[in-house]
Parts: C-alpha cells; structure tokens; sequence
C-alpha cells in the first residue's frame, strides 16, 4: 500500500462577480383605525287631547209640559213634510232615464168646432153632433157608430147619418163594444145591457137586461129585493171574457151571450176606468188615481202616486200610456211600465187632453190643447 499526498488549491474567479445591490420595495401603511360613532333615537312625538268625562244623566218626561202650540207646529211640519215627499219622489222619478222614446210623424190642425172629425189616408170626414160623443167604434162596412152623453147612438156612413135612436138607453152610455162582427154590446148609467144587431143601415135591439140593487155583492146591498138599477161606468175584457164595473165600485163577470153577471167582488173607493192586466185589473178611480185590483176584485193597492189622470188611460203590452192632467184636463204624455214599476216615457212639448194607440199600426195618436193631432212613432 501506497501513502499518496492531496494538494487542493482555490484559484479565485474574477467572471460575473458584480455585486447586486437589492433594493426593499415593499409598502406599508398606517394601521387601521376603527371607531364606533352612534347616535341617540329620536323621541316620538306624541299629541292627545281630552275631553271631560261624559256624565250620563236620567232625565224623566214628568214635571215637563209642552204647550199645545209647540205640538201643533210639530204635528203641521210632519204634515208639510208628507206633502212635500211625494213632489220629491216625483222629481226623482222625472230624474230617471228614459227608456223608450217617441218621434211625432206627423201633426193635423182641426177647428174648434162641436163635430167629429174622421180621418182618411187621402181625405177628412166631418160629422156634426148636437151631443157630447163618449163612445164610438168602427163597424165591418166603413160605418161609424156614435155613442152619446144623452144615450142616444148614431149610426153613420161617409158623413151622412143613416140612423139613430135615443129609446135603447136614457143615460150616457159609457161602454161600445163588439162582441161579434154583427153584435154590438152598450150599457150606459141607466143599468141597461143591450146587444144590437148591425143591419145595413140601422140597429136592432135583440137582447136586453138590467143590473140592480140586488146584483150587487153581498157585501154592498142591504136587500135582496131591491130592483133600482145601478150604473155601469166601464168594460173590460175581450174573447167572450168581459167584465163590468158599476159606479159603485162593484165588479161582474159578464156572460155576452145571455147577459148574465155574477158579482166578482168590490173596491169601496169607487172605480171610473176599469182595464184587465195580467195580475188583475188596472183602474181609475173617481178621485183619478191609478189603482191595482186583483183577480179577486177583494185586495187592492194605489200605484203611480203624485200622478193624476182625466183621460182614458191605454196600453201597448206592459206599458200604459196616460196624460198626466192631474187638477186639470190636460198634461204631459206619460208612460208607465208595470213590470219594472217605473216611468220609462215623457213627452211634454206640448199638453195633451187625451191620447190613444193605433193597434194596426202602432202609432200613439194624441189631441193637444191647440187642437191638433199629433201622431207619434216608437223609437226603436
């Protein structure tokens, strides 16, 4: 084995020994300081208010007396205030909107002269009357039947009177109807029923009776045997169902073939007009206020109040057209609708005496206070 010897020598290098100055560039800031800053609630504004405590006290009525003067004037302002009421409530009813309308079509001046005035398409027929008419129809032949306020009927063709008698009743007749083409019914205030048979240029009584004292309900007559005939004042009904109203309120069922009636019943305030309605009867009664009477001719009860009428009152289905006369004899043209109870209809340009429909046509044909005609047209 052989001993070698190391020698290690270090030989400094001057290559890429620059010296590298290194610089600090990191930042550093103040310390965060953190504060609490607060503030106090606000206090609630409050405001009330007080009243002193409300001590209720007992009074007792005795001890205290009211003059007779004090009542009186009480007792008059419930009565002013009653009267005043059915104005107001006749305001609200004029406030209402209207529901149907007419358009006059169509106006005719006639004189002022005692004469009935027959109106054709292309010509006027005029025909003098010593009477006041109350009842005329039309008969099958163009020939005009005239009912009058001395109980005389006349019967006329084109003007010319062909025929007339004042033996079949002595008091106005109030009812002119026919029951069949050649058959013609009247009853007048002398309590006779008679069907007239029309012959081509007169009438011949057929057939006659008489309503007294005794035909009247139960309910009115004393006697059985009184034989003093009573008034008939209006007809109603049609197709062999028609009913009389007396002057005394009663009401009949008539039998156009035999003249019989038979006492329905009665209304104690007396009836002027009487009309058949779905639930009854529709009349006027002596002081000309609108009344609903029911089949049973027992139960009534006024409609329309504040409204008045002087005139013969008509109907188009539900709807019943009046003038509105009130205290006198003419008006405004109303129309009332009795299934919605309410007025639906006012034409006031002018004021009328009385008013009627034209069933063939529709028209409402109405006589104003200048005598003139006017005829009116619904309003689709």
């Amino acid at each position: 084995m052989q001993e070698s010897e190391t020698f290690t020598f270090e030989i400094p290098s001057k290559w890429n020994t620059e010296e590298i100055e290194k610089i600090d560039t990191s930042m550093e800031t103040m310390p965060m300081l953190q504060r609490e800053v607060g503030c106090d609630p606000m206090k609630p504004f409050h405001a009330s208010t007080q009243t002193d405590t409300f001590m209720e006290e007992r009074l007792s009525a005795r001890g205290i007396l009211i003059s007779k003067e004090t009542i009186d004037l009480i007792l008059e302002g419930i009565e002013d205030a009653s009267k005043m009421n059915k104005y107001f409530e006749k305001f609200e009813a004029f406030r209402k909107t209207e529901k149907l309308q007419i358009v006059l079509i169509k106006r005719i001046q006639l004189e002022s002269v005692r004469k009935i005035i027959i109106l054709h398409k292309n010509r006027t027929i005029n025909i003098p009357i010593g009477s006041c008419p109350t009842q005329l129809v039309f008969a099958p032949q163009q020939q005009v039947i005239i009912a009058t306020a001395s109980g005389e009927i006349i019967l006329t063709f084109e003007g010319e009177i062909l025929w007339q008698s004042d033996s079949i009743h002595s008091q106005a007749i109030t009812c002119l109807r026919w029951v069949s083409p050649n058959l013609l019914f009247s009853a007048g205030l002398d309590g006779r029923l008679v069907i007239s048979s029309l012959k081509a240029t007169s009438l011949e009584a057929i057939k006659s009776s008489s309503i007294s004292v005794s035909d009247l309900p139960r309910s009115m007559r004393r006697s059985n045997t009184s034989s003093r005939r009573t008034g008939i004042v209006g007809i109603a009904g049609s197709k062999r169902d028609y009913f009389l109203a007396g002057e005394t309120g009663a009401i009949w069922s008539l039998n156009a073939d035999s003249l019989i009636v038979q006492p329905i019943g009665n209304d104690s305030d007396g009836i002027e007009q009487l009309h058949t309605s779905t639930n009854g009867f529709i009349a006027i009664t002596p002081e000309k206020e609108f009344k609903i009477i029911a089949k049973d001719a027992i139960t009534s009860e006024y409609f329309l109040p504040g409204h008045k009428t002087t005139c013969d009152i008509c109907f188009r289905d539900s709807l019943i057209l009046f003038i509105d006369s009130g205290t006198t004899n003419s008006g405004p043209l109303l129309g009332y609708d009795l299934n919605e109870e309410s007025l639906v209809l006012r034409e006031d340009s002018q004021k009328y005496f009385a008013i009627d429909i034209n069933d063939e046509t529709g028209e409402v044909v109405a006589f104003n206070t200048k005598y003139e005609i006017d005829i009116f047209q619904f309003v689709d």
